[in-house]
């Protein structure tokens, strides 16, 4: 979705979201953000598995897979 409206998930993380898209979607990341952390910390922690020798990321998985779902 971000790509339809002209928008690199570059430009996501470096610039701040609310100068880059209307109020409405803003909302809507925010409520994906807490729904995923919801999931998140009910199941998904136990479940998931970082495939990466980085162990201290700059983003949370929560935060990835918002981008991703948004």
């Amino acid at each position: 979705m971000a790509n339809s409206l002209g928008i690199s998930i570059l430009d996501v993380v470096t610039k701040n979201i609310y100068d880059m898209i209307p109020e409405a979607k803003a909302l809507k990341l925010i409520e994906i953000y807490f729904y995923v952390c919801k999931v998140y910390e009910e199941n998904l922690q136990f479940f998931c598995q970082r495939f990466s020798n980085n162990d201290e990321p700059e983003f949370t998985d929560q935060e990835i897979m918002t981008i991703y779902l948004f």
